[in-house]
């Protein structure tokens, strides 16, 4: 019996160390699992902080960006308001110095018909008018009329040179009319003369420095050779019903209105080119027509030579003009372009 007392009671402890196993072990399990779920959610938080961080560094970028960018539009014009200002500025600069330009052109001008106009006993008057312009009129001194006088009928500045900052040549062509008294005749010429008028200009005023100097400034291309057109010509049949259509233009085109014109205009024809002369000049008769046409090209270039007359002094007057025609599907011949230029 007391070996079975002891039996039991060793059973007994073995009974309740195994208990006490499973409670340490069941005990751990959820230590374990309670530190893993703490780990975790520690994990988590740290995440979400990090997106959070992450978030506010970008929200703010992003609003400093459109702040300096704000800053940045709000002081610097936009690019057309700065493309206008530019051009309103040139514009500007441009009319100003065309204003200056011709203001100068005027004033050298008007020394040059005073300067070209003059009369015998009366150089006092002369040397008087010319002080209004000269800065020296002392220069003036030596000036001797002996007979006739002289009057400039035609002046115009043709050409500006800037020699300085503030001083200019300007050259002037000039129409001088003479009169002279041979006896008791009165003999009238006519003579061209160029001259070249230094000016001096600032925002006090202008002055003609010296005495202007007498040239000869042709600007003729004396070398130059015109060619006129020249082209493929068509058929006899063709020149003959052409040279019918333009002739009738040109008859209208000099003695008539747009309303004559307009009958013989092609549709596409510029209107504006077109302005009839009313009678001031009459058609007088065609001297030759030359027409010419590519293959492949509507286009018919006629290059016209004729006479008009002036209808106050009956004079007659050469004309060569370059005229396009075309043909309409009525089969008629129509002008649509004319101009001066006969060359190529």
């Amino acid at each position: 019996m007391r070996v079975r007392e002891g039996d039991a009671v060793e059973k007994k402890e073995k009974r309740a160390f195994r208990v006490k196993e499973l409670f340490w072990k069941k005990e751990n399990i959820q230590k374990e699992k309670t530190g893993s779920r703490k780990k975790s959610r520690k994990d988590a938080v740290l995440k979400k902080n990090t997106f959070l961080k992450a978030g506010r560094i970008a929200l703010w970028v992003i609003l400093v960006f459109f702040f300096v960018k704000g800053l940045f539009n709000t002081f610097r014009p936009d690019t057309l308001t700065e493309a206008r200002t530019l051009i309103e500025d040139f514009n500007g600069q441009l009319e100003e110095s065309k204003k200056i330009n011709q203001e100068i052109s005027a004033f050298a001008q008007n020394f040059v018909r005073e300067y070209l106009t003059y009369e015998a006993g009366k150089e006092e008057e002369y040397k008087k008018r010319l002080s209004s312009y000269i800065a020296n009129s002392g220069s003036l001194d030596g000036m001797e009329i002996y007979r006739g006088e002289a009057s400039a009928e035609y002046v115009q500045a043709y050409r500006m040179e800037q020699y300085s900052p503030q001083k200019w040549d300007v050259y002037v062509l000039a129409a001088v009319e003479y009169v002279t008294l041979t006896g008791q005749d009165e003999q009238i010429s006519q003579q061209e003369t160029c001259l070249k008028v230094p000016v001096l200009a600032n925002e006090e005023g202008m002055i003609v420095e010296s005495l202007p100097m007498f040239l000869n400034d042709s600007v003729l291309l004396e070398s130059y050779n015109a060619a006129e057109y020249s082209g493929t010509p068509v058929d006899e049949q063709t020149t003959g019903a052409v040279t019918t259509a333009v002739t009738n233009f040109l008859e209208a085109y000099y003695g008539q209105n747009e309303t004559a014109i307009e009958y013989y205009l092609s549709q596409d024809a510029d209107r504006e080119q077109f302005t009839g002369l009313g009678g001031k000049y009459i058609f007088y008769k065609m001297n030759s027509l030359k027409c010419y046409q590519e293959p492949g090209e509507s286009i018919i270039v006629c290059i016209a030579d004729y006479k008009i007359t002036d209808s106050i002094n009956e004079a007659k007057l050469q004309q060569k003009l370059r005229l396009d025609v075309v043909k309409g599907s009525d089969n008629r011949y129509y002008v649509k372009a004319i101009t001066p230029r006969i060359t190529g």
